[in-house]
């Protein structure tokens, strides 16, 4: 007399296969759709980075009356009267080019031949 259940003890080397198999399909079906997630997001940080030092550059600019030399002007170490907490970092490979801040109040990023600035403006390179 066989009792029941004992007559299958796991699986086959057929069924892994085939799970193994459903997987790859729906892992390729679903990794290029995240693969430019994080570029987006990399672009958005730029762009709020960007904003919020144009907006701290306007209030040092109507304070003092000239724009800033470096975005470490806009940081007080005594957390006094600082337009900004810290410096933002760009993220790699990115940075902000701070050339014309001085003269005009401008800072810009360039990200995948996109070049965005803190007046809010986009460009396509």
């Amino acid at each position: 007399m066989m009792r029941q259940g004992a007559g299958r003890g796991g699986f086959t080397l057929i069924e892994l296969l085939v799970v193994i198999a459903i997987i790859g399909v729906m892992a390729s079906l679903a990794v290029p759709k995240f693969v430019g997630v994080t570029d987006t997001a990399k672009a958005a940080k730029i762009q709020a980075d960007l904003h919020t030092i144009g907006v701290a550059v306007a209030l040092y600019q109507a304070e003092h009356g000239t724009y800033p030399r470096a975005l470490s002007d806009l940081v007080d170490a005594s957390g006094n009267k600082g337009y900004l907490q810290s410096v933002p970092q760009a993220p790699e490979p990115a940075s902000y080019d701070t050339a014309r801040l001085a003269q005009s109040g401008e800072v810009r990023c360039t990200f995948k031949n996109t070049t965005y600035s803190s007046y809010g403006t986009k460009e396509n390179g």
